[in-house]
């Protein structure tokens, strides 16, 4: 009996320091340290994603970013196409102008609002556009002078969420006093913002 206690036992130390032993124990160990790193890897995930969706609904309250174009002068002109019969055919073209002088002055403030465990940063600003637009020219179009719309100018600012928006000032052109309305003189080259018609003239300014 003792005889075979011992072979038993001697059967147990081989294993143990077998080399597949040993791996095997360090393989175990290893994997038992995995479990606790996989397990802060996935906290880390939700809470990055959580924290993502966080900032979503507060920007989607606050208006998100914004991104500002313009302002852009947008003219309409028309050209004519000769037909084989000898008719013409009007078609109207838009040309666009961006101003020859642009100045912009502003203040930003920030504030922190809290959801849940996240720390939201939120900023507004005023901003003040000023700037000269020169008398456009259509010579370089090789358009004449009564074939261009100047009644139906306008200048565009492009603003990509109005929700984010709390007030737009009147603005002043050549001395007037305008005030801005909701959508663009050309929404296929400027989708989103507010605009304004001009009071443009042959020569004017």
């Amino acid at each position: 009996m003792e005889e075979k206690k011992g072979m038993i036992q001697r059967k147990v130390a081989q294993i143990r320091g077998s080399l597949t032993f040993k791996l095997a124990s360090i393989a175990f160990v290893v994997l038992v340290l995995l479990i606790p790193i996989f397990t802060i890897q996935s906290l880390i995930y939700e809470r990055k994603n959580r924290q993502a969706e966080v900032l979503r609904e507060v920007g989607a309250t606050w208006g998100g970013d914004q991104y500002l174009v313009g302002p852009v002068l947008t003219i309409p002109y028309s050209t004519w196409r000769e037909k084989d019969d000898g008719t013409k055919t009007e078609e109207k073209h838009f040309a666009h102008f961006l101003p020859d002088e642009l100045n912009i002055s502003g203040n930003l403030a920030h504030e922190i609002r809290r959801k849940s465990i996240y720390d939201v940063i939120l900023f507004q600003g005023d901003l003040l556009l000023s700037g000269k637009f020169e008398h456009p020219d259509f010579s370089s179009f090789f358009v004449p002078e009564q074939d261009v719309h100047w009644e139906a100018a306008g200048l565009s600012f492009g603003i990509s969420g109005m929700n984010g928006i709390k007030d737009i000032s009147a603005l002043s052109w050549d001395g007037d006093t305008l005030r801005p309305g909701p959508g663009t003189a050309y929404p296929r080259l400027i989708p989103s913002g507010v605009s304004v018609q001009l009071p443009l003239t042959p020569g004017g300014t």
